[in-house]
């Protein structure tokens, strides 16, 4: 239910989740990982699969490409649109959300989670 209602805000927002983590990402990332490969690494998706994802963000003009310290690579780069649309992130508002609420209700949900990745871990 919780995933759901994530997943159709981030659609409504008109980026994929895809999209989304790789502007958190990128907007993060040191200099040495900010390639579509390293990307695709730490996200263990195909580098085929980064490639489109960014290259919709770049064509959007939420990222762009400069040349990194070996000409032969490039690093992903956040432009002033991509942090501006990063202020909108589905992400950012639960968190919010989160925060405002009273102390007790939200450590009862801190509790929750840390549950929860507990039995995520066991069951790995």
């Amino acid at each position: 239910m919780v995933t759901r209602a994530f997943i159709r805000s981030a659609q409504r927002s008109g980026l994929t989740r895809t999209q989304w983590s790789a502007l958190r990402y990128f907007s993060q990332a040191a200099a040495e990982a900010r390639s579509i490969g390293a990307f695709a690494r730490y996200h263990q998706v195909t580098p085929s699969s980064a490639s489109q994802s960014i290259g919709h963000l770049r064509q959007s003009g939420y990222v762009s490409y400069e040349t990194g310290n070996d000409a032969r690579t490039s690093l992903v780069v956040l432009t002033e649109r991509g942090r501006a649309r990063l202020a909108d992130d589905p992400l950012l508002r639960i968190v919010e959300r989160l925060e405002g609420l009273p102390q007790d209700q939200f450590e009862l949900i801190v509790d929750g989670l840390v549950e929860l990745v507990k039995l995520t871990e066991e069951r790995e």
